[in-house]
């Protein structure tokens, strides 16, 4: 997202996006700083989260929001950062299950697989019956399909073993990649002399989940104004589960 609190028409068009067209929401690099979460709050009609770097300069920073009225209760969140600016979580209850929404953004700098099991401690200390992992990973799973254009070895190989090792450990899966086996499509762009694309944005969800996933992909076209990242969505229809409504999680990045 490459910063927005201090931008206020950019706020507003990103917040005015979601207000009927989301039930939660995560946003990445918000570079929001702590006395700033006062501004998001009052202008989002709803609850939201933040995590947020403790420097005095904006950096990283990931918030969590949720729609007003939707069929979700939060009943827990990080009360402490984990890793400044770049995790957040909320458990909310839904139709008497606790599923757990965890925000990422994944460090873009070196190759750093400890911050995926700082990570994915949640999971063993949050009491959860669902879990949806999402955000910007800052690489992909896949050398295959989710790169092109890039010249030298692909970043981040440690931090991408991790994460699998992560995914598989814990019985998650990359929703995405499960329904469209062979698709090539890209949340993220570089232009240049040498273009470069990769899908670095995507959702994981438990077991669980997978049935109730109508959707999972990138949503709408670039937006160069938001951020050099495409918008990609979740779209679950749980109403045989107790949910009413069908649930989006949208993250502009």
């Amino acid at each position: 997202m490459q910063g927005f609190s201090t931008k206020t028409e950019k706020r507003t068009e990103i917040l005015d996006s979601f207000k009927s067209t989301t039930d939660v929401a995560i946003l990445t690099e918000t570079k929001i700083l702590a006395s700033e979460k006062s501004v998001i709050e009052n202008e989002w009609d709803g609850w939201s989260h933040h995590s947020h770097h403790p420097g005095p300069s904006p950096q990283a920073g990931v918030t969590i929001l949720l729609k007003r009225g939707i069929s979700a209760t939060p009943t827990d969140w990080n009360k402490s950062e984990i890793v400044a600016g770049r995790i957040c979580w909320v458990l909310l209850d839904i139709g008497g299950r606790a599923v757990l929404i965890i925000g990422v953004y994944a460090p873009s700098h070196g190759d750093q697989p400890e911050f995926h099991e700082k990570l994915f401690e949640i999971l063993n200390t949050v009491d959860h019956d669902h879990v949806i992992m999402a955000g910007d990973w800052n690489h992909g799973l896949d050398t295959s399909l989710d790169y092109a254009g890039y010249t030298g070895s692909i970043p981040r190989p440690r931090q991408r073993e991790k994460l699998l090792q992560c995914i598989a450990n814990h019985g998650l899966s990359d929703i995405f990649r499960e329904q469209r086996p062979n698709k090539i499509e890209f949340t993220w762009r570089k232009s240049g002399k040498h273009s470069t694309q990769s899908r670095l944005d995507f959702f994981l969800v438990d077991e669980g989940l997978r049935g109730s996933c109508k959707r999972a992909g990138q949503c709408g076209g670039w937006i160069s104004s938001w951020s050099d990242h495409r918008k990609v969505e979740l779209k679950l229809d749980l109403d045989n589960k107790g949910v009413k409504d069908t649930g989006n999680s949208t993250i502009p990045t």
